[in-house]
């Protein structure tokens, strides 16, 4: 699932109240179910729409992304691509939540993937390549904070414990019906299914949806003065025309199956001038081609599991952050939510050693010792202390969830899922048999059960075990509170959004009169910016012998993709007070530097230096530990005691 997108991050406070309407509100808006894309023998489980989404409305709940960091390097696996591969395809590069920075980006093992539970790991992508929902482009740059990490006793312990990388937003592409299911653009797609992607695409559905549509407005608009067989006749002439037209602009791809080509594409029409009010209003000429990608609510309570029950708001708990709210009441014993679960087959894979770093180079320091941290997806994981198996949920709200002991206000539990679509023999076998038997999207999964009657919008806990508990009072017993916290990137845009950003001679002018308005050390600049060549160059000055480029806001896309990190050459104030930048836009990936000019105040921002960010601190790292009582004895594969 790796993909440069850009994600949608808003204001908490925006999120928070994100039931789409009133006549929602008391409905399930999303189903988690079989996948009707799932092969003979395969386990996959795909999004439904349980309403209607119109364009552009938000589907499901904002969720949050968890970076891994370099995994093949920690493990010694450089030259091993295929190490953890099919959970690599359940991950997206950092591109995707605008973590491009978060490590050196030009080194061959410098890697950096991101879990995104919910919308981003159970959206599927059609051999088709057709789209009808898809994450957010307009930017994470809104993201806000939700709190600062600090107690009333100084730096909280839970610096570093958290991801930072929340709100991640997915929306509907096109008009989606009830009972649809999502699918998301951006994803691998199998080889075998390649040659079927060639002869029908995207495209090909959006131009027989359009002139479906230009045949029921014309027909809608005479309907007084022409009948029946009228309308046939005009439906076929149509019909006739347009695959004239496309057999004569067949791409060379699709030339070479042409004949093919053209059945498949007019079999998207419906045989009736009188079906095609039904085929648009059921979702289009992919729904007619594909008409088990829609289920009925029937269908989906049966076979599926309401997954839009939590969102994410900020916790009660102040250390915490973040936490997981109900969307409705819940009674004593029902469903608060569902989570399938991605194996990590050892506990070990996530441990990370201590590093050093030249240049822009970054490697595990010599000799290697023993493991200094663990991934922060640990903490985001269910394990055993007994088990080198680790589970990651992959549900809507579930990784937001947070602690309370059970007799300390806990509301919920976990519980292993008894839905239809899994297979509990899975529970009989050992590490090893699981391992080698079956994907890392495992046939098994959990729910989420209330433990009380809940209220909506009342925040969800569950009690994460002892083992959790006495490893987080260790953590905070040896935690020096009183250390200073240096501003991070999140906290500078916060507070200097309406500031003018310094120039480089300006900062070096501040940093050598010893003034307090300088840049930390550990914070750079970056913009969004996408330009156009400016043609007459002797009319430009082309600074260190480098392109100038003019800022085109029609092309630039507050997105990861049009991110770099940037140094401030000059600055413009405009006649409404707006500022411009001249900047350099540095070299990022297959990019070289360049001039760009005229760039926004608003599409420049502070980030983090690579490897500076509070995930790299000493942070807690702890599984969410497996009740004893429901742990499977098969899966006990370590001795304690040892």
């Amino acid at each position: 699932m790796k993909f440069s997108a850009a994600i949608l991050v808003i204001c908490l406070a925006r999120l928070r109240v994100h039931h789409v309407n009133a006549d929602q509100e008391s409905q399930c808006t999303l189903y988690m179910a079989p996948s009707s894309i799932t092969e003979e023998d395969e386990f996959k489980l795909g999004m439904y729409a349980g309403v209607d989404f119109q364009p552009g409305e938000v589907i499901g709940a904002p969720e949050i992304g968890i970076p891994l960091i370099h995994m093949l390097m920690h493990n010694g696996k450089e030259d091993d691509p295929d190490f953890l591969s099919e959970q690599a395809d359940f991950m997206w590069n950092r591109e995707t939540v605008h973590a491009n920075f978060e490590v050196f980006h030009d080194d061959d093992v410098a890697n950096m993937d991101v879990f995104i539970p919910g919308i981003g790991s159970l959206g599927n992508q059609h051999h088709t390549s057709y789209v009808n929902s898809a994450f957010d482009f307009e930017a994470l740059f809104n993201r806000t904070m939700i709190t600062k990490i600090t107690s009333n006793d100084g730096v909280s312990p839970a610096l570093g414990a958290n991801s930072q990388y929340y709100g991640i937003t997915m929306k509907s592409a096109r008009h989606v019906s009830v009972g649809a299911e999502l699918f998301m653009g951006g994803l691998e797609v199998d080889e075998e299914e390649e040659e079927e992607k060639s002869m029908l695409s995207q495209e090909d559905f959006d131009s027989v949806d359009g002139v479906l549509t230009k045949v029921l407005d014309l027909l809608n608009k005479h309907k007084d003065s022409i009948n029946d067989t009228k309308k046939e006749l005009i439906y076929e002439y149509i019909y006739d025309v347009f695959e004239t037209s496309t057999r004569q602009n067949l791409t060379e791809e699709k030339k070479v199956g042409r004949d093919e080509v053209m059945k498949l594409l007019m079999d998207l029409f419906p045989e009736s001038v009188s079906d095609i009010e039904h085929v648009l209003h059921q979702g289009g000429s992919f729904t007619f081609k594909f008409p088990e990608s829609v289920r009925s609510i029937e269908w989906l309570k049966e076979n599926g599991q309401c997954m839009d029950g939590l969102y994410l708001g900020k916790s009660t708990i102040p250390e915490a952050e973040k936490g997981a709210f109900t969307k409705r009441a819940v009674k004593k014993g029902e469903l608060v939510s569902p989570a399938p679960l991605l194996l990590i087959p050892d506990v070990d894979y996530l441990s990370m050693y201590e590093t050093e770093i030249e240049g822009k180079s970054i490697r595990i320091k010599e000799p290697k010792g023993e493991p200094i941290s663990k991934q922060l997806i640990m903490n985001y994981c269910l394990g055993h202390p007994q088990s080198s198996l680790l589970l990651c949920p992959y549900g809507m709200g579930m990784n937001m969830i947070n602690h309370k002991p059970t007799n300390l206000g806990a509301n919920a539990k976990i519980v292993w899922s008894k839905s239809t679509f899994y297979d509990s023999g899975i529970l009989d076998l050992t590490p090893d048999q699981i391992v080698e038997l079956h994907p890392p999207n495992l046939p098994v999964g959990i729910d989420i059960i209330a433990t009380a009657d809940i209220a909506s919008d009342e925040e969800i806990f569950i009690d994460y075990g002892n083992d959790w508990q006495n490893a987080w009072d260790e953590h905070v017993k040896g935690w020096d509170s009183s250390q200073t916290l240096p501003k991070d990137a999140m906290q500078m845009n916060a507070e200097r959004s309406s500031k003018p950003f310094l120039s480089l001679s300006e900062r070096l002018t501040a940093e050598n009169g010893g003034e307090s308005d300088i840049l930390p050390k550990d914070i750079t600049t970056a913009c969004y910016a996408v330009g156009n060549l400016i043609e007459d160059q002797k009319n430009t000055s082309r600074k260190e012998g480098l392109e100038s480029l003019t800022y085109d806001a029609n092309e630039t896309e507050m997105s990861g993709q049009h991110f770099r990190m940037c140094e401030i050459i000059g600055r413009l104030k405009k006649q409404d007070s707006s500022y411009r930048y001249t900047v350099k836009m540095l070299q990022y990936d297959d990019m070289d530097d360049v001039i760009m000019r005229n760039v926004p105040h608003a599409n420049i921002k502070y980030v983090d230096k690579p490897y500076t960010s509070s995930m790299h601190k000493h942070a807690f790292r702890h599984p969410i530990i497996i009740p004893d009582e429901m742990f499977p004895t098969s899966w006990r594969n370590v001795n304690v005691g040892a």
